[in-house]
């Protein structure tokens, strides 16, 4: 049986008033009324979280942008590190809230770990084995960025890893897996990590509009050709407030967002570096769904292939569901990349279960622009805007240069964002979307979370009024009549979560 929105909306509100009617119940003890308001808590709320995980240029924060209605939040310029924070987004529900969000910053301890990568080539192993020790709190215990004498040394570090790209730059970063990004980011958090604009901003979380948001995300002018002299001091601190944000959560009103009814969150990459890899585990572990973006050229390769063994051995594989973001035409990805993809995927986690239906195929950029069209009043912004669409188009869907009205079919969708919209596959993806968010979220909310530890629960105070059998069985009966609405509602609905369960 396939549980459709519509189904899940009926037992959602079933369930709801099944609870509701027996919450308060003077029969009940206070740890079994805990149960009963936890489930009900999460029914009405519904928090279900979408993580987007991928490598770099595999397309995150055009995806996140497109699913946020083509709100700009994520930067999206290529050559920059936009994966160094986790960025989340979720529907306002009160249409007279205004929108906003809340930045957390990293603490000194995110700090170092930030540059651990650095610090692990440049140091000893014993020397690094010393200063790695974390508690179990996460907090480092033998260098602080409060010591002098620590600060000197990461210092040190830093000197010798610009001595070492000096020698051989373009052999430093050859793969551009975000090494060189590290050391300039490693070197104006070193730099500016005391200055009182930061220090005063690090201070505590707190809530700001999306136009302040904006001069906090985005990156300085010429980012690259400012670092010709190796030296932070090509900057100041207002230009790199970026690199100290932990996360940005957003509350906006999208009716994508309101559609799905989940929190979407841009994570950064597995593996990149040890802040980046710790921040993506944790958003993985913790959330209930993953959409992995696959490489949009060419067949899948030996980054992605360790992410999805590391997803495996964690015990998220479940959680895992793909898409292709493409950079190449929809045919070709459709009729050989995916095929290869899905039989790589099964052969290399030992499984036979992914097929290339499986693997939905869109193009983030044309779905992202297609949706900021709207916003966009500047004439060079609309010019750049048709510029990139044309571009993206002619490799998204094929189309021969060589044909006559070439370019009218060109102009016909930039004339219709709709058009665009359609031509990149992205309403096939957010059905895709919601019905792995249904599925999931029913297992979750309504079974697994919902009426089974209720259940539980309550054949626990069962078997505990079973020893106090002669003042308690009026008691028992009361309770058998509460019972028989749960056990009916999970005989109801659990043939929809056999697969899922097992």
């Amino acid at each position: 049986m396939k549980m459709t929105p519509s189904v899940y909306t009926k037992k959602r509100d079933e369930l709801l008033k099944i609870l509701r009617s027996v919450a308060d119940s003077p029969e009940l003890d206070t740890e079994i009324k805990d149960v009963f308001e936890r489930s009900i808590r999460k029914l009405q709320t519904e928090s279900f979280e979408i993580v987007l995980v991928g490598n770099i240029l595999a397309g995150k924060s055009s995806t996140f942008n497109a699913i946020c209605d083509g709100r700009n939040i994520s930067p999206m310029r290529s050559g920059i590190n936009t994966y160094a924070c986790k960025i989340s987004a979720q529907n306002i529900v009160d249409p007279n809230e205004e929108e906003h969000a809340v930045i957390r910053w990293k603490t000194d301890d995110e700090l170092i770990l930030t540059m651990l990568g650095i610090l692990q080539r440049q140091m000893t192993d014993d020397e690094f084995q010393r200063i790695s020790v974390r508690d179990n709190d996460g907090h480092f215990v033998n260098i602080s960025l409060s010591n002098p004498l620590d600060v000197r040394r990461i210092n040190e570090c830093l000197a010798k890893e610009w001595e070492v790209y000096k020698r051989y730059p373009a052999n430093y970063d050859p793969d551009m897996t975000g090494k060189l990004v590290l050391l300039y980011e490693s070197s104006l958090l070193m730099h500016f990590y005391d200055d009182p604009l930061i220090v005063d901003l690090r201070k505590d979380a707190f809530a700001t509009t999306f136009e302040e948001l904006f001069n906090y995300m985005k990156f300085p002018v010429d980012w690259a050709r400012r670092w010709t002299q190796n030296s932070p001091q090509a900057f100041q601190s207002k230009e790199i407030i970026f690199t100290f944000i932990s996360d940005v959560h957003c509350y906006i009103h999208s009716p994508t967002l309101q559609r799905l009814g989940c929190i979407i969150t841009e994570t950064p990459e597995l593996f990149d570096k040890p802040w980046d890899a710790e921040v993506a585990h944790e958003v993985m572990l913790n959330a209930d769904a993953i959409l992995y973006l696959l490489p949009g050229m060419n067949s899948i390769g030996m980054r992605e292939l360790d992410a999805l063994k590391y997803i495996q051995r964690t015990d998220q594989f479940h959680k895992v569901f793909f898409a292709i973001n493409a950079r190449n035409s929809y045919e070709f990805l459709k009729n050989q990349i995916r095929h290869a993809d899905a039989s790589v995927i099964n052969h290399c986690l030992g499984q036979d279960t992914i097929t290339p239906e499986d693997i939905s195929i869109f193009n983030s950029f044309l779905a992202y622009n297609a949706k900021r069209h709207p916003y966009l009043n500047d004439e060079h912004d609309l010019k750049e805007w048709r510029k990139e669409i044309k571009r993206n188009l002619a490799i998204f869907l094929d189309l021969d240069w060589d044909v006559a009205d070439y370019a009218a079919q060109l102009e016909e969708y930039i004339a219709n964002p709709e058009a665009i919209l359609k031509a990149s596959k992205y309403d096939e993806l957010l059905d895709v979307i919601e019905m792995m968010v249904v599925q999931k979220k029913a297992c979750s909310l309504l079974y697994a979370n919902g009426v089974l530890p209720i259940n539980t629960a309550l054949e626990e105070l069962e078997g505990k009024l079973q020893k106090r059998e002669d003042d308690a069985a009026h008691v028992r009966e009361g309770l058998a009549k509460f019972r028989a609405p749960i056990v009916q509602f999970i005989d109801g609905v659990r043939p929809y979560f056999t697969e899922e369960t097992e």
